[in-house]
């Protein structure tokens, strides 16, 4: 484990929010800086007002699906805090609808958002974390990066892509000790997994225990790396 976190930059993207928040959450308990994007200013600015006395968080309203937005966050977190050790991409949207139902727009807000976004910010923060010869890059994927469920094509299939971005970037970036871990969880207790009614909620999985998980990732150090991790409920129904 290193020593402390104290200081470090952390970008964290659907940081208002679900478990994006309650990773910005265990990171300010550990002194670090946050910038924290997602499209609402209105949540944001109630995220940084609960974790300002934890610690510097700053915010930064985006739609990471315009290309004008997307171009600007890592820029401006950099001008406003520093370079970027710590990524965590967060960000994301479930349609639920079957394959023939579905508009080409609906499957490119899944792509555009899950994993493009994220492929984007991954490519402008790697110079800082190989200059540092530090950094943390940290995908939240989903149990539906490894299974395809009705409704769920172009979710699935995004958090497959976001999947195999990961374990590439882990094989291109771990020589210069950057870590790329996916964290892959079953059903959350957020708004995303509210949308789920056939579910049992009580079985849900908490966002703070995703949210230790990443810290655990984050925090460690050493030859030993869990480049995958898969969160799965201890009781479905």
């Amino acid at each position: 484990m290193i020593t402390s976190l104290k200081n470090k930059v952390a970008l964290i993207t659907g940081g208002s929010r679900g478990i994006g928040l309650a990773i910005a959450r265990a990171f300010a308990g550990e002194g670090m800086r946050l910038a924290l994007t997602a499209t609402s200013r209105e949540r944001l600015t109630e995220a940084a007002e609960e974790l300002a006395q934890m610690g510097n968080v700053e915010i930064f309203p985006a739609d990471l699906t315009r290309e004008e937005d997307l171009a600007q966050v890592v820029p401006e977190v950099r001008q406003t805090l520093g370079p970027i050790e710590v990524l965590v991409h967060s960000a994301g949207v479930f349609i639920r609808e079957e394959a023939a139902r579905m508009s080409l727009e609906q499957w490119d807000l899944s792509m555009n958002l899950n994993v493009r976004a994220g492929f984007a910010l991954c490519r402008a923060v790697i110079p800082d974390m190989v200059g540092k010869g530090w950094g943390r890059i940290i995908l939240i994927g989903s149990s539906s990066s490894y299974i395809g469920t009705k409704g769920g094509s172009a979710y699935c299939a995004s958090k497959h892509a976001l999947l195999g971005l990961g374990r590439s970037l882990y094989h291109e970036l771990r020589e210069d000790n950057v870590r790329v871990h996916v964290v892959s969880p079953g059903t959350v207790a957020t708004d995303m997994g509210a949308q789920l009614a056939e579910q049992d909620a009580t079985t849900f999985i908490q966002p703070e225990e995703i949210a230790e998980m990443v810290l655990f990732l984050v925090k460690t150090e050493g030859n030993g790396i869990a480049e995958e991790v898969r969160v799965n409920r201890m009781i479905y129904r």
